[in-house]
């Protein structure tokens, strides 16, 4: 009886021996975190914990000094490109003229070009407000949204968690294989539960896992059809 038994685990034992179990997790989890501060003022609460399709702005952050200082900046560039053609016209009529000295006109040239200058430092800093103000309106699209860290009334500063992204155009399964079994696991179908899948090797480590240490990482993944699925099922996977 007891042969019996040690035989009945030796062999479950050796039917195992290519069979993982692991869990199904979407392809990429993505924590965004802010690259500015300011002032929480819109957060969509409702879109937490939910599959967004189309792009939606979820967590506004105050940017009206910024909106104010844009505006003024775009006025003053308006005027100096006005003062800039003015005088460029102008230049061209005097330079054309003998009678002006090559002093005079060098000094209308320098003026155009300290104009020219003062332009694109008011382009420069024009440029960098409407990127602090664009980084200050979180969007999200085609992704899963998961916990939503701020609340209206909050101040963030550089490196606050603003919400947990995930990409779940994809499924991904990540497992630890036996360092006898890696070798030509790319040539072998993948099963999963019994059944061949879908599923294809996107990565196989080629270092041994340091916790681990007699195995390597293989990550597969197949393509997600249902975008609202639910994910961290547990599942056998095969490799034959």
């Amino acid at each position: 009886m007891m042969k019996q038994m040690i035989f009945t685990v030796l062999l479950t034992t050796f039917m195992e021996a290519n069979s993982y179990t692991a869990q199904v997790e979407p392809y990429e989890k993505v924590l965004v975190l802010s690259e500015i501060n300011g002032l929480v003022t819109k957060v969509k609460r409702e879109a937490e914990y939910g599959f967004l399709g189309q792009r939606k702005s979820l967590v506004q952050v105050e940017k009206r000094v910024e909106a104010i200082e844009v505006k003024g900046l775009k006025s003053s560039l308006k005027f100096s490109k006005r003062a800039y053609s003015l005088k460029a016209d102008n230049f061209s009529r005097k330079n054309k003229v003998r009678q002006i000295s090559q002093y005079e006109k060098d000094l209308e040239k320098s003026s155009l070009y300290e104009i020219q200058s003062q332009m694109e430092e008011l382009q420069k800093n024009i440029d960098l407000l409407e990127y602090r103000i664009d980084k200050k309106t979180f969007f999200l699209e085609q992704k899963y949204v998961g916990k939503i860290y701020v609340r209206e009334g909050d101040y963030v500063d550089v490196g606050s968690k603003i919400m947990d992204s995930y990409d779940v155009s994809k499924e991904k399964i990540e497992l630890y294989v036996r360092a006898k079994e890696i070798e030509g696991i790319q040539s072998k179908s993948i099963f999963i539960n019994g059944k061949k899948s879908e599923y294809t090797i996107e990565k196989v480590s080629q270092v041994r896992d340091g916790v681990n240490l007699s195995s390597f990482l293989v990550r597969i993944v197949k393509k997600n059809f249902k975008p609202k699925r639910y994910f961290g099922t547990v599942v056998k996977v095969e490799f034959r």
